[in-house]
Parts: C-alpha cells; sequence; structure tokens
C-alpha cells in the first residue's frame, strides 16, 4: 500500500510539469508519471521518472494519481484507465 502523501501523475507534458511543481510545493512526493509519448519516457519532470505509457498505469492497484494532461481531447481518451474511485472538486461541471 502507497504512503499518503505518493502520488503518481498521468500525463508528462507542460500541463503535467505545473502539476508535479504543485504537488511537490504542497508536500507530496511524485513516484512517477506515465506519458504515452515514446519521446519522453526513461526522462524525468522535475525529478520524477516517466514511468512508461498510460496503459501502465493500471498495475498500480493501490496508487493515487492526478491527471496532469491539458489537452480536452487526450484527457477524454484516459477514460477507460480512471478508476471508479475518481473525485472532482464540486464547483467543476464533467460533460462529453
Amino acid at each position: 500500500m502507497s504512503n499518503d502523501r505518493e502520488v503518481y501523475v498521468v500525463g508528462a507534458g507542460g500541463h503535467a510539469k505545473v502539476v508535479v511543481s504543485t504537488l511537490q510545493a504542497a508536500g507530496y512526493t511524485v513516484k512517477g508519471l506515465f506519458d504515452d509519448d515514446r519521446e519522453k519516457r526513461a526522462k524525468s519532470v522535475l525529478g520524477a521518472p516517466v514511468l512508461g505509457p498510460t496503459a501502465e498505469f493500471g498495475w498500480l492497484k493501490h496508487g493515487r494519481a492526478v491527471i496532469g494532461v491539458g489537452d480536452n481531447a487526450s484527457r477524454k481518451d484516459l477514460d477507460p484507465i480512471v478508476h471508479s474511485h475518481k473525485s472532482c472538486h464540486g464547483l467543476v461541471a464533467l460533460s462529453d
């Protein structure tokens, strides 16, 4: 089981960099990122390693994750990997 202050990020682009920075500033440890861009694999974002494609995120049975994908169309494609216990701020409206 993961530590309450450990988290993963889905995405490894510019928006993910802001997400990682914010999480780190809030005292979280970003254990790694997942991104489908092969050019980003084996690299890191602010010290957190890019571990592999988003499809590999599913092996994290007890990990927490934050979506760090800024592009709406790409983020919509992530729906199959998002757990049923996902949460969203009460003022945010989710739609197709």
